[in-house]
Order: structure tokens, then sequence, then C-alpha cells
């Protein structure tokens, strides 16, 4: 996830390659261009507070009944790499 991020920083048309092999042509011209926008919004990271206002969101909406624990959703295990 992070080596992906940081290619989309350096080349956000590497999206439309990608695009182009699962959407319409129309839909993938315009993937870079959402991909260019979101960039600063790019982390590989999941914060438990993130974790748990995202379950109580599902919760309220109806998705959920139960949440899982942030350990058994998030891997963990690998935060050592998050920060690329």
């Amino acid at each position: 996830m992070v080596k992906t991020q940081k290619a989309l920083k350096a080349d956000p048309k590497r999206a439309t390659k990608i695009g182009e092999k699962w959407f319409p042509a129309f839909e993938a011209s315009l993937i870079a261009t959402l991909v260019e926008r979101d960039l600063p919004y790019y982390q590989p990271a999941i914060s438990k507070d993130a974790f748990d206002s995202m379950c109580r969101f599902a919760q309220t909406t109806g998705v959920t009944k139960g949440v899982g624990k942030y350990e058994d959703v998030v891997a963990t295990q690998f935060s050592n790499l998050w920060k690329g």
C-alpha cells in the first residue's frame, strides 16, 4: 500500500492505466484527476479513533449490528510500515 501510494504521488496518471483494465474508457479517463485531488489524504494507516468513528457510523446507519475489534480488522502487525 505504501509503495502504491508513493507511485501514485509520483505519477497520478498511473491510475488511468490500471483503471482502463476495469472501467469503461470515459470513467477510466477521470481516475487520475480524482487520485491527484485526493493525494493529500492518502495514508496507509487507520487510527483507532477513525476505526471507532467508522464503526459508530455503520451501527447508526444500520449497516452492521456488531463491531469487530480494531486489532482483528486493521493489520496492526504492519504498523511499522505505515510511515513509508
